[in-house]
């Protein structure tokens, strides 16, 4: 687990809203996958946007919300992180979630 003010720090935020001393047990992008504690990234797409499963990942559990569009959120018991670029941001946190694997590279 780790604070979401420590992985918020990872990457450039608009706006956030809500408790950031939030803890975090895990990420996802699909809200199928979310479970209590998770973050859950809403990213935009040509044929499914993440936005529209806002409310199931709330429902299913999600602590935090990552989206571009803050304003459609319900920021009841939920912190919600507005992003120029929810990818981006998924990358940045998800790095800082797993304490930077990268790091520990090396070319041979």
């Amino acid at each position: 687990m780790i604070k979401a003010e420590t992985i918020l720090a990872a990457t450039e935020v608009v706006a956030v809203h809500g408790d950031r001393s939030e803890m975090i047990r895990g990420l996802t992008l699909d809200s199928r996958q979310v479970k209590p504690g998770f973050v859950f990234f809403a990213v935009p797409g040509h044929n499914l946007d993440g936005g529209r499963f806002i409310q199931d990942a709330i429902e299913r559990g999600a602590r935090m919300v990552v989206t571009a569009e803050a304003g459609s959120v319900n920021r009841r018991n939920v912190l919600v992180a507005q992003v120029s670029d929810v990818r981006r941001a998924m990358a940045e946190m998800a790095a800082a979630f797993y304490d930077h694997p990268s790091h520990n590279l090396y070319a041979v």
